[in-house]
């Protein structure tokens, strides 16, 4: 379309039907084009309040004669009733064309200036731009780490979280952070909408504005906003809420607030525990971490998938704050809840260290001797070798370095995990972890997580090309599609992935691979 053709457009669709495919396009080749069309809708709301304004005034034009009638001299106001009944309807009318004529006028000067502006000094949306970073907690847990993909919500875009998928939304111009829990649907219409499920504001440098269900709700405070069917729910955890319908304001104190319906608060309050407890956790903030975790365990409102994530980082927070009594309490009360589920003999290998550092040798031993019998490979080694140790056997150097490196990986220390497995690499070279790739596997991942993005593809290409049939492989390619989006590199990151959903089709990996794919096809 030509200039002319858009600008008539956007005139067309300024009545507020949905853009036409054309028109939409358009809008996303050129987002400077989206503050024309709601400027244009601003003027046509203009126009059809005040006209409907004078029309639903049935008097209006019988008490504009009569004023006239009133000042003319006596003998003249039976000449001119008729005259002047035509006149004031006329005046009526040409009220409404004198609107749009204002309108339209206005609109044009808008129109020339951002003509002329467009390709220097573009005219930008509102909020035109939010920063997504997206992460679901159990996808990497024999990493024990979060899995987290980067993208941009823009303008007319939309983002639709997963049932275990969450999303911390960042807005560069309020300094506001939300936080979008499973399910949550938004979108981005100048303005940040929520059409489904749950998002809760952490906390902003100015008001920062949310839009659900029709409702503007704004505050710097920390609240969240439920929208489930016709019912939304706004839970005011600190400060007050403003909540604006058209030219209707009201504000919102601490507590729950409803409309449209019924909606339970807990569920609400069980997924901020939930989603708190993860950002502290990545933080270090182990104390919060763990409270939060607490109190999302013990929901009865979250899944039995949520719960046991959230039980299992409450287990690793205590421990990382080195109160190993309460981390073996909340351990026990796991092995029990998730009997026979994979991550028991990880939190059974931790029990019987901090039982064993707590001089409590038997019942540490216990605990050691089936994660002997029933943990991986590499839980089997560091078990036994715990239980050798307390009998008396010297640990093998490469049994000590594992060891350390399950230790600062818990305490996010990258750094040195990276050390120790370089260490094996170096002086254990026949060590069954060497030679199967473990070590390679976990440099990669500790490099990875120090944003040395270069050096971690590059061993990411030297894992692949030693270990082809590793179990890991398709976690590395997905982080080197990763970095090389990071990086700027789209068409390479394109063929990783296209690599991924070639080589590994059933792969957990695969959900975050397509929504990664779509991210970089978008900015193309």
């Amino acid at each position: 379309m030509n200039e002319q053709d858009i600008h008539q457009q956007i005139w067309e669709y300024a009545d507020g039907r949905p853009a036409s495919a054309e028109l939409e396009r358009t809008l996303r080749e050129r987002p400077e084009l989206r503050a024309e069309l709601e400027q244009a809708r601003k003027h046509a709301r203009l126009l059809r309040e005040t006209l409907g304004k004078i029309h639903s005034d049935d008097g209006y034009a019988d008490r504009l004669r009569e004023r006239i009638l009133a000042e003319l001299p006596s003998p003249t106001v039976s000449y001119w009733r008729p005259l002047l009944a035509v006149a004031a309807s006329v005046a009526v009318v040409l009220a409404g064309f004198s609107i749009y004529w204002l309108a339209a006028r206005d609109d044009h000067a808008q129109n020339n200036r951002i003509g002329v502006n467009a390709p220097d000094v573009p005219v930008p949306a509102k909020y035109q731009q939010w920063t997504v970073e997206r992460f679901n907690p159990g996808a990497s847990e024999t990493q024990n780490a979060l899995v987290r993909t980067e993208q941009r919500l823009s303008s007319g875009s939309s983002l639709e979280l997963g049932q275990q998928e969450y999303a911390k939304v960042s807005d560069p111009q309020t300094g506001a952070t939300w936080l979008a829990y499973p399910g949550a649907q938004l979108a981005a219409e100048g303005e940040l909408r929520l059409q489904r499920g749950s998002i809760e504001l952490q906390g902003a440098n100015s008001s920062a504005e949310i839009v659900a269900a029709g409702m503007k709700y704004r505050s710097r405070s920390n609240f969240s906003v439920t929208v489930q069917g016709a019912a939304t729910l706004v839970c005011v955890y600190s400060g007050t809420v403003t909540q604006s319908f058209t030219n209707t304001t009201e504000t919102l104190g601490e507590g729950r607030h409803e409309r449209g319906g019924k909606q339970e608060a807990s569920r609400v309050e069980a997924w901020s525990a939930y989603v708190k407890g993860f950002e502290a956790w990545r933080l270090k903030d182990y104390a919060q971490a763990r409270a939060s975790f607490g109190a999302a365990a013990s929901s009865a409102e979250l899944d039995e998938t949520s719960r046991r994530y959230a039980h299992f980082y409450w287990f690793a927070s205590a421990g990382c704050e080195v109160d190993k009594s309460a981390a073996v309490v909340i351990g026990e009360s796991y092995i029990k809840a998730y009997a026979g589920d994979a991550t028991v003999p990880y939190v059974r290998f931790f029990m019987g260290k901090y039982l064993l550092d707590l001089g409590e040798r038997e019942k540490g031993k216990g605990h050691l001797a089936e994660v002997a019998i029933t943990g991986s490979a590499q839980l089997r080694d560091l078990a036994q070798c715990l239980i050798d140790e307390q009998e008396g056997a010297k640990r093998a150097q490469a049994q000590v370095l594992w060891v350390t490196f399950y230790r600062e990986w818990q305490r996010q220390n990258y750094a040195a995990c990276e050390k120790a497995m370089l260490e094996l690499l170096r002086d254990c070279p026949t060590d069954a972890s060497v030679t199967r790739g473990e070590a390679r596997f976990r440099i990669f991942c500790a490099v990875g997580n120090q944003a040395r993005l270069e050096e971690a593809i590059a061993l990411g290409d030297e894992f692949l090309l030693a270990h082809p049939k590793h179990e890991a492989c398709d976690y590395v390619l997905y982080f080197k599609a990763a970095y090389l989006s990071q990086l700027g590199k789209t068409d390479a990151a394109l063929e990783t992935l296209s690599r991924l959903e070639k080589d590994f089709p059933d792969s957990s990996m695969r959900k975050f691979a397509l929504t990664l794919r779509e991210d970089l096809r978008s900015r193309k």
